[in-house]
């Protein structure tokens, strides 16, 4: 008999997955955010829809597009988004 693993919802708090970033991170998000460039927009169409949840799916498009994309113009550095995403879970970010 195979036993089929079922895989958990990766869902962690808005606030434990904002200090998933460095303080750098998030203020080089904010600043772009509010650049008035076409990156600035993305950064806040991406700010906008996680300060409407109050629990972040770390395996939600819109969330892995956001973190890579970030990653992928510089703000993050290489690797960090792998990192952000993929961190195991601990008891105090679980909702």
């Amino acid at each position: 008999m195979t036993l089929i693993k079922i895989p958990q919802p990766k869902l962690i708090t808005r606030g434990m997955f904002k200090l998933r970033m460095t303080q750098a991170e998030r203020i080089a998000t904010r600043v772009l955010a509010l650049s008035g460039t076409e990156n600035g927009m993305v950064a806040m169409d991406f700010n906008d829809l996680l300060s409407d949840v109050p629990i972040v799916d770390l395996d939600q498009k819109e969330v892995k597009d956001g973190i890579n994309f970030l990653e992928a113009i510089g703000v993050f550095s290489e690797g960090r988004a792998s990192e952000i995403l993929n961190a195991e879970i601990t008891s105090r970010e679980k909702p």
